[in-house]
């Protein structure tokens, strides 16, 4: 074994590639006394049996394994990596790898480390010592056999050399690459995994070297961001609860019905052998896809009446439904959904506690009192309004009137318009939702008319009548004028949004009529980031919390004006609660909690 030669190795398709390969290597800076070797071999059985016989022909101790379309940019590659071998027991060098094996044994299904990238997670240390690296490069000092037996294809034939090396005790590394990565981007981050050799390999693989890299059989999740919704805040406890995952963008609607968005969905799940798909809110598209692969749709519903939970998917057997509204959980059940369950909202009070306020930001966001939300201008309501008849007019805004300011539990919009009126609500509305909604004109025009109506009338009342506190208001509604009420931009919900909570002595709150049992999202955010909350009464909050000792309620505006009054003049009682409230929530209605009770409930 010659111990001063590095030989470079490739499996390659043709004179051009070796040409350039050559080239490459003949830049590179070498270490006195050295001597640099280049073999490439061609039709060849896989790509192990290519490096078997270029491996056993050369008696060079160290060697490189490259792919063929891979360039060399670290002009210092072999003095770095014979530098690295010095380590102890250090037996592969590559330049991308994984610290915690996905489940089907596909690399990049994991997360990445190497260069500082889109794609990996910069090393910061001279090295990391991961479980198996990319085969884009990989650099060895022991000549251990590549098992061209049982891996024939042209991607795992890192993992199986990785795991080879694991059991005989070699350590496997990434190093850092301060000045960029080492080697140019080779496409196999883009490989296709759904050939027959790789899915033989990756099964056997499966069933037989996952002892080397810790991985016990369990699941992969996907968490699917939609359009309109991201789903950011269930990704740290899934990499804390060391849940193999992955993050799916394909740019979904939750309202889509385009077969070519399922079919786009059904080969993603397939290609990254995937058991479960997580979401929030439901999407029929997404159930249909679950259900033709096989796997579970865990949906987690934060908006109420949710319009998807009345498509006909709601019955497929893939479902778990999960839903912060008690009401809701029944309806959705009435609408033939097999497995619906209650869970209440939660927030992420470590990151709110993490972020550090500035003496501008204290200055910027310190206030009394506070709103952040909405105001629900609708020009929809008020124009089907405008175009009802005396009768049903009158009938419609008997339900507002009826229902407005009054919080004490009671359900007083739905089923109360009377046929007649849905009937020429129906004719009116031209928009053709209703249809593709499958909901009934009683559901739907309540949530599309009633509940955005009463909201725009009572957030209206409620700023006007806490104006003379000088009420702040976040909203990214346009063209509000209220004197007294101090308007500014929305704001950022994952850095602003939790500093504005904080430093306001009352926040808020008010939720729709249309959620008729559930606590919002707002209650949780504002308590997880150490605020105190003054709110509307909703059935459910008695069950999550204690009233007067970890939140405050009214159940109408003369008792909303009556308790900010007091807690703004007895700060010490208004400090204890929002302390315990916060206790509360971060204790019981945080995410990784959230996500143990929901999967325990999945069979």
């Amino acid at each position: 074994m010659n111990e001063k030669k590095v030989c470079f190795i490739s499996c390659i398709n043709n004179a051009e590639q070796e040409s350039r390969m050559i080239k490459n290597i003949g830049i590179l800076s070498v270490p006195e006394d050295y001597e640099i070797e280049f073999i490439g071999v061609t039709e060849v059985k896989s790509v192990c049996a290519g490096f078997n016989e270029a491996m056993e022909s050369s008696d060079a101790k160290y060697k490189i394994y490259l792919l063929p379309d891979v360039e060399i940019r670290n002009i210092n590659l072999v003095v770095d990596i014979l530098k690295l071998f010095k380590q102890m027991n250090v037996g592969i060098i590559g330049t991308m790898g994984v610290c915690a094996m996905p489940s089907d044994m596909i690399l990049q299904h994991g997360i990445l480390y190497g260069p500082e990238s889109n794609e990996t997670i910069a090393v910061t240390e001279d090295y990391m010592e991961v479980l198996a690296v990319t085969g884009d490069l990989m650099a060895t000092q022991y000549n251990i056999r590549w098992d061209e037996e049982n891996c024939e294809d042209d991607y795992l034939y890192s993992v199986f050399q990785c795991a080879k090396y694991r059991d005989r005790g070699y350590k496997v590394i990434v190093p850092r690459q301060v000045d960029g990565a080492w080697i140019s981007d080779s496409g196999i981050a883009k490989y296709s995994y759904k050939n027959d050799k790789t899915e033989k390999s990756r099964k056997y693989a499966v069933d037989n070297l996952a002892r080397f890299f810790g991985v016990r059989g369990g699941k992969r999740y996907g968490i699917l961001y939609f359009e309109e919704i991201a789903a950011e805040e269930l990704i740290w406890p899934m990499v804390q609860g060391g849940y193999d995952f992955e993050i799916i963008e394909l740019g979904i609607s939750v309202f889509s019905k385009e077969e070519v968005d399922r079919c786009r969905l059904v080969e993603y799940i397939r290609e990254h052998h995937l058991d479960y798909i997580i979401s929030i809110n439901f999407s029929p598209l997404v159930s249909s896809a679950c259900e033709l692969c096989e796997i579970k749709y865990v949906s987690w519903v934060y908006d109420c009446p949710l319009q998807t939970l009345y498509n006909e998917q709601v019955m497929n057997s893939c479902n778990y439904i999960f839903s912060f509204d008690k009401v809701q959980v029944i309806k959705t059940r009435e609408n033939g959904a097999k497995h619906v369950y209650y869970q209440p909202l939660a927030t992420n009070a470590l990151r709110s506690e993490s972020i550090e306020i500035t003496s501008d930001e204290f200055r910027k966001f310190s206030c009394d009192l506070s709103f952040i939300g909405s105001l629900y201008q609708d020009e929809v309501y008020k124009q089907i309004e405008e175009r009802l008849g005396n009768e049903a007019r009158k009938d419609y805004r008997n339900v507002i009137d009826n229902a407005f300011g009054k919080w004490d539990g009671k359900d007083r919009i739905y089923h109360v318009l009377s046929e007649s009126t849905l009937s020429e609500i129906k004719n009116i509305d031209i928009s053709d939702a209703l249809v593709e909604s499958n909901m009934s004109a009683d559901d739907f025009y309540v949530g599309r008319l009633i509940g955005r109506a009463l909201a725009y009338e009572e957030r209206t009342k409620m700023l006007e009548i806490l104006a003379c506190y000088g009420i702040r208001l976040y909203t990214g509604n346009s063209n509000i004028k209220i004197d007294g009420v101090d308007v500014r931009p929305s704001l950022d919900y994952q850095t602003q949004l939790p500093i504005a909570y904080r430093l306001s002595r009352i926040n808020i709150g008010i939720t729709l009529h249309t959620i008729t049992s559930g606590i919002p999202q707002r209650v949780f955010d504002i308590l997880g980031a150490g605020g105190f909350l003054l709110t509307n009464y909703q059935p459910e909050i008695p069950e999550l919390f204690k009233v007067g000792t970890e939140i405050e309620v009214y159940k109408d505006f003369d008792e909303m004006k009556e308790k900010v009054d007091y807690y703004l003049s007895h700060e010490d009682q208004r400090a204890k609660i929002a302390a315990n409230g916060h206790r509360k929530v971060k204790e019981y209605y945080n995410y990784d909690r959230s996500l143990k009770e929901m999967f325990a409930k999945i069979i």
